[in-house]
């Protein structure tokens, strides 16, 4: 080939090859696919490392050989985390073995792959004027049961109540200008934030359209073409559209303020971004982000990711929820386990599963032991269903129409409209009781939760503690003083008598009640309690003396409990039910085959054992469980030997040692007993 033409091959190969890298690097540079891992956050130790404003050159690459991979940072996370982007967009094992690797680096603490998160909702466009969800418990079986809470709250108007969510529209139901701080937009890639930018302190939503172009521009993100879904304004209008004003619709709590920090956007968005959102809401600080003066004491997250709770974001939720605020996140749609979706599987967050209007569980809600209770969803059989969950919607398909004109209702349906019910009622709680614990809004919104109704498809092993109840929830709000547990004043007994443990003595402060009575035995021979969840239990007493030890359990309609302890002494005589039996060898303080053997139960071995017994056999847990086995099993024995004087005779030989050890043991002297 003449020179001249290897050169230009060269010149067309090098300009070609540049060419598809750049289409590569493009496509690498935008949103991965749903299910594809695009960036990780790293956690470096020390403190050295989280004061740092400026991650090293020389760090950077140090990382990438670490990992084995290019990495390129991308900017400073929340709480002092890095946030770097892959060369490419990885599957879920790929991107876990880079991970791996990086671990190892020993100036790692944490790797955590930047998931992808979407909103939690089963779309639908329907409107229609009645809101089940809010009514009474007695005339809608699944509704949060309302209008008694609203006497007692219509929400405090200093409480701030976040919403993590895609932003929110104007809309006439919401006074924007008295009840709707300014928020900020945490999406930090532009296609996702399709408002021409990335983070910015402008928290509207500008729509999440999706065109068949954004399809292909965003590698499979984007599932299908599909309208704006305002879904930021459908949960802001759920927690707090304006009540009691004469039209639409009215929201949980009406006077509180909404903070919205916009988190997602077309398809959805970065877990990066939802963590460092729910930390600003909280009042922590964001690298690059003015710090929030208006402190949310409730966030609600309806949204979710596929991954379990790892240390990494269950350590943002901690320092969360040590500023006192209360997270609630949507439990999941998928129908299966709420342990694999995540905020929501993690400790300390109230996981809120979906209700149908009946009150069984709506046929998408994930279930399992993560979810904390549930809530109205919605389960809708048909677009415009109206047993799904009316509030505001905007009438636009891409970008929002202007308010008035293009303020609208319509039903939704998922465990999206579920979490911001439970958001609202937290807030009323925290309206009345500011004191609240973030732990405590948890612990009463389970307690006072109400049953399942007769034929539900949920239990509490699917459905978390029970139904929402707003009313119950406020009344508990206001009441932080435990009941006081009273099991009574120590008492002694008969061996083989029937013994009555009562709680009649406990109280709970006003104006809760007690709800539950637990018994349980802790120490002594092992008894069976007759009702052993009720005021009074009851039991019938070992034959033989022994001291039996009982703990009392109270606990209120708010979850506060308290506890208190019994003892019941048995003497060491013979109870009557056994000494009716003494002449028949069966009695004795409940020595049957020895009883049996000798004759009379006031035979001198007889004695060495029933004093071994007490001194040796029931101190111990073992020795206790040796004498009510011995007591269970030897009666049929004793019956068995007792009209023979031949095996009787053999049994007495057979005791011979056991006498001897006893007597060793308890200091008496060795006595046969006289032929029967």
């Amino acid at each position: 080939m003449p020179r001249s033409l290897r050169l230009f091959s060269r010149l067309v190969g090098f300009f070609v090859g540049g060419a598809l890298l750049s289409l590569r690097v493009a496509a690498a540079d935008g949103p991965a696919a749903s299910g594809e891992i695009q960036q990780l956050m790293v956690k470096l130790r020390g403190p050295a490392a989280a004061r740092s404003m400026v991650l090293g050159a020389d760090t950077a690459r140090g990382l990438s050989a670490s990992a084995g991979v290019s990495l390129r940072h991308v900017r400073r996370m929340s709480g002092g985390a890095e946030l770097f982007r892959l060369p490419r967009a990885m599957n879920a094992d790929e991107a876990n073995a880079v991970a791996q690797q990086l671990l190892r680096d020993p100036r790692v603490e944490a790797v955590e792959p930047d998931r992808w998160v979407q909103p939690l909702m089963v779309p639908n466009d329907s409107r229609y004027p009645e809101q089940w969800q809010l009514h009474d418990a007695a005339s809608e079986p699944a509704a949060a049961n309302l209008p008694e809470a609203w006497d007692l709250s219509t929400g405090a108007s200093d409480l701030v109540i976040a919403v993590v969510d895609t932003g929110i529209v104007a809309h006439a139901d919401l006074d924007r200008s008295a009840r709707i701080f300014p928020g900020f937009d945490f999406v930090s890639d532009s296609f996702i934030a399709n408002d021409g930018d990335g983070r910015d302190g402008d928290s509207s939503d500008p729509g999440d359209w999706v065109t068949s172009g954004d399809i292909s521009a965003s590698q499979r993100l984007c599932a299908q073409t599909e309208p704006s879904s305002w879904h930021g304004t459908h949960v802001a209008g759920i927690i707090g559209a304006s009540g009691n004003n004469g039209f639409g619709v009215a929201g949980v709590n009406w006077n509180s303020k909404l903070l919205p920090v916009r988190v997602l956007g077309k398809c959805g968005g970065y877990l990066s971004d939802v963590l460092d959102g729910a930390r600003w809401a909280a009042g922590l600080s964001v690298p690059g982000v003015p710090d929030n003066a208006n402190r949310a004491r409730v966030i609600n997250l309806s949204l979710g990711a596929t991954a379990a709770c790892s240390p990494f974001i269950q350590g943002v939720v901690d320092e969360i929820v040590a500023t006192g605020a209360v997270i609630v996140a949507a439990a999941g749609n998928s129908g299966g386990d709420a342990g694999a979706i995540t905020p929501g599987n993690c400790a300390g967050v109230v996981a809120v599963g979906a209700l149908g209007r009946t009150g069984s569980r709506a046929y998408y809600s994930s279930t399992g032991s993560t979810v904390a209770l549930s809530a109205p969803g919605g389960a809708q059989a048909y677009v415009n269903d109206s047993v799904g969950i009316l509030s505001l919607f905007n009438t636009g398909t891409t970008s929002p129409d202007a308010s008035p004109n293009g303020d609208s209702y319509a039903f939704l349906q998922g465990t999206s409209m579920a979490a911001p019910h439970v958001s609202g009622v937290a807030s009323l709680m925290l309206s009345l009781n500011p004191a609240l614990t973030a732990a405590e809004v948890r612990q009463k919104l389970r307690a006072t939760a109400r049953p399942f109704p007769a034929g539900s498809t949920c239990t509490t092993a699917l459905c978390g503690a029970g139904m929402l109840d707003a009313v119950a929830a406020l009344r508990s709000a206001t009441n932080t003083t435990p009941p006081v547990a009273n099991a009574g004043d120590d008492k002694q007994a008969d061996p083989g008598g029937v013994v009555t443990l009562t709680a009649s003595g406990s109280a709970a402060a006003p104006p809760a009640s007690i709800m539950r009575y637990t018994w349980t035995q802790t120490g002594g021979t092992p008894v069976v309690l007759s009702d052993p969840n009720s005021v009074d239990a009851s039991f019938t007493a070992p034959g033989f003396s022994d001291t039996l030890s009982f703990q009392l359990t109270v606990t209120d309609d708010g979850g506060l409990s308290s506890s208190d302890t019994v003892q019941v002494t048995l003497g060491s005589g013979v109870s009557t039910a056994s000494s009716s039996n003494s002449s028949g060898g069966g009695g004795g303080g409940g020595c049957f085959i020895a009883t049996a053997a000798y004759g009379t139960p006031s035979a001198a071995e007889v004695g060495s054992l029933r004093a071994f017994r007490d001194n040796y056999l029931l101190t111990n847990a073992v020795g206790r469980a040796f004498v009510a086995t011995y007591y269970a099993l030897s009666p049929p024995f004793a019956n068995a030997i007792r009209p023979h004087p031949f095996l009787r005779k053999l049994v007495r030989a057979g005791l011979v040692p056991y006498v001897a050890v006893a007597r060793w043991f308890t200091g008496k002297k060795f006595e046969t007993a006289p032929e029967p």
